[in-house]
């Protein structure tokens, strides 16, 4: 029924329920294709099942969320206080003293204080 051969990073839709897909990979040894479909699920065909599909080449969705759930913030990181110069200066080490925080530079050589009193 089909004629059309599968090919990785090509999309594909079924004629009879318009369900698009995109083949990942063709395993020739195994006689496999694997395919994901645009709500990200991941599922095999072995050839046999894929000739037997109605299908047509078909372009990638405009709508691209459809596997990432509609997240609009995906790689979008404008509302990161973080800039290049953040990360420029070492990191400054905090030790712990006891129970007290100190900050210490590199520089510094604070002098260890015991947890318990001396006798």
């Amino acid at each position: 029924m089909n004629t059309l051969q599968p090919h990785e990073g090509q999309w594909y839709a079924v004629r009879n329920n318009g369900q698009i897909f995109f083949v990942i990979n063709v395993d020739s040894e195994h006689e496999v294709i694997d395919i994901q479909d645009f709500d990200g699920a991941i599922d095999e065909l072995d050839f046999e099942e894929w000739e037997e599909l109605d299908l047509e080449a078909a372009a990638a969705p405009d709508d691209d969320e459809g596997a990432y759930g509609g997240n609009d913030d995906i790689g979008d990181d404008s509302d990161q206080d973080s800039r290049r110069s953040d990360w420029a200066e070492p990191l400054r080490v905090r030790r712990i003293n006891g129970d007290d925080w100190q900050d210490s530079d590199a520089d510094d050589n604070p002098t260890p204080r015991s947890r318990y009193p001396r006798q």
